[in-house]
């Protein structure tokens, strides 16, 4: 590193500098926690605002609207401007003006990292609505040739007891009112036990073989690589973590320039000898 953007180690804090600023910090957090609670509601629904036009142009075909009832819960997420706002309010040895230059800095890099992590949650959401929508209506069609295959299946059973029941005195009314029973899976109003058993194997394997198709179906049901990504980098430990990275290279790079500033203006100058006037000679 080039030795005009070290630090002094006149820079580096004492034992007295941590305490201060750790008891600053934990007082400004929470006064900053107090305020920033009673309007937090409004400020999701400002980040709310600004990741909804960007939702909707990627997904133009839903309307996302805020389910107000939920905010409270979700402003945990949102709440990471308090500890960066507290960090740059009790670091030593920056000026007012630069804390606020720093403050706002972070606070827009902050509120950028909120939007990003909003467009891609609600993004995701629509995702898998999306991917619902489109495996239930491809399950509800399956499952009619499903149901359909399977009866064709067992015809051959059903005309097998058909003359038994013809011989039991069975009328052709009785016998479609069975086969009617059995396609509306109505197996406990069929009097005949070996019909009402071809029935109920029909109904249990049919409803088998549904439940292995939704499963299938629901496995395909999930967020995009991208959105899953960004939300899960972004949400959770990643927004009580960004707080405390963004003021280390906020407050690293602004003592970066600061000493090298101080250092360039306290730089002396190396005064140029005259030779001409040097009263030793040398020949």
């Amino acid at each position: 590193m080039n030795k005009k953007f070290k630090l002094n180690l006149g820079d580096k804090l004492n034992a007295k500098d941590i305490l201060i600023f750790t008891l600053k910090f934990f007082v400004a957090t929470s006064l900053l926690f107090i305020v920033f609670y009673s309007f937090s509601s409004d400020y999701y629904e400002f980040v709310f605002n600004i990741s909804k036009p960007i939702v909707e142009f990627f997904h133009p075909n839903y309307e996302v609207i805020l389910e107000k009832e939920n905010i409270i819960a979700s402003t945990v997420s949102f709440i990471n401007l308090v500890p960066f706002i507290a960090l740059i309010f009790a670091t030593p040895k920056i000026k007012g003006k630069n804390k606020i230059k720093l403050i706002i800095i972070g606070c827009v890099i902050l509120l950028l990292i909120q939007v990003i992590y909003m467009s891609s949650t609600l993004s995701g959401r629509i995702d898998i609505k999306e991917k619902e929508e489109l495996a239930t209506s491809e399950f509800y069609n399956e499952i009619d040739d499903l149901w359909e295959n399977l009866t064709i299946q067992k015809d051959a059973e059903i005309q097998k007891e058909i003359p038994r029941l013809q011989r039991m005195g069975k009328t052709k009314e009785d016998l479609d009112l069975m086969i009617n029973n059995i396609r509306n899976h109505e197996c406990e109003k069929i009097s005949d036990e070996k019909v009402r058993n071809i029935c109920l194997e029909l109904v249990n394997e049919y409803e088998q073989k549904k439940k292995e198709l939704w499963e299938e179906k629901r496995d395909n049901i999930e967020e995009s690589f991208l959105t899953r990504t960004i939300s899960g980098f972004l949400g959770g430990a990643g927004m009580i973590i960004f707080p405390f990275i963004l003021w280390i290279v906020l407050c690293y790079r602004y003592f970066l320039e600061s000493s090298a500033k101080m250092r360039k203006s306290t730089k002396i100058k190396t005064p140029h000898k005259n030779f001409k006037n040097d009263p030793i000679n040398i020949k």
